[in-house]
């Protein structure tokens, strides 16, 4: 709607200040007018700034359970992770949102053709006691305080992105957190060892012991360390 008035109080600035005859009365009129627009101009360009006039802060969470990208390769559960630069916490993580599909994703790369919403978004991982992987995000947006305030200043900024977080918690029992390298390096260390007719004893060994699922991915936790520690 501030659009609208602002054209129209631009119309009404321009005849005020050429249409009315009467010296006093033109500008009388031509500053009123003129004044209102300002203020108006004003006002929309407050919504745009960082003051953000007549929005507030929203925060939504949401959280979802996490698979591992390796799906059913190995009962130790895989968390792809390449750090993005040297110091700051942000990472580029690969596993699968569901357990029903077999592709891992991709998350938290970075889109290069839109920095300015990129640098407000970070994903990153932690290792937690806990038994279940989640993934939890936190969207924080400006919206509009109340339907009078958007019916008179929107024009589009409702919604705007102030930051986009989310975090993978993963158990560090069950999981397993390696680098794209160390990926490739594991992969090529258990090809090598079925071309050997090498066999994983330790995790042969827990499946025929009768363990859960957890265990059984602990002990092929604890052997992928171990394998990939005698590398080093």
């Amino acid at each position: 709607m501030i659009i609208y008035l602002i054209f129209i109080l631009a119309v009404l600035v321009i005849l005020s200040w050429t249409m009315i005859k009467n010296r006093a009365l033109r500008w009388t009129v031509g500053i009123i007018t003129s004044l209102c627009l300002l203020g108006a101009s004003g006002i929309l360009t407050l919504t745009f700034t960082d003051t953000h006039l007549g929005m507030h802060k929203v925060t939504t969470t949401t959280t979802s359970k996490v698979y591992s990208a390796t799906g059913n390769q190995s009962p130790a559960n895989i968390l792809i992770a390449k750090r993005l630069g040297t110091k700051a916490d942000r990472y580029v993580l690969v596993y699968r949102d569901s357990a029903a599909v077999k592709k891992a994703t991709t998350h938290g790369v970075p889109n290069q053709d839109h920095i300015a919403s990129t640098v407000k978004k970070k994903t990153t991982y932690k290792l937690t006691n806990g038994t279940s992987a989640t993934a939890t995000t936190k969207t924080t947006r400006w919206e509009w305080k109340n339907k009078t305030t958007k019916f008179w200043l929107n024009v589009g900024q409702g919604g705007t992105l102030v930051s986009k977080k989310t975090v993978v918690k993963v158990p560090k029992t069950t999981w397993l957190v390696l680098s794209p390298s160390q990926v490739k390096q594991l992969r090529a260390k258990l090809k090598a060892a079925a071309a050997s007719g090498q066999t994983s004893t330790t995790t042969a060994a827990a499946a025929a012991s009768g363990m859960s699922k957890d265990q059984l991915a602990a002990a092929a936790v604890t052997q992928i360390k171990t394998l990939l520690a005698q590398s080093k």
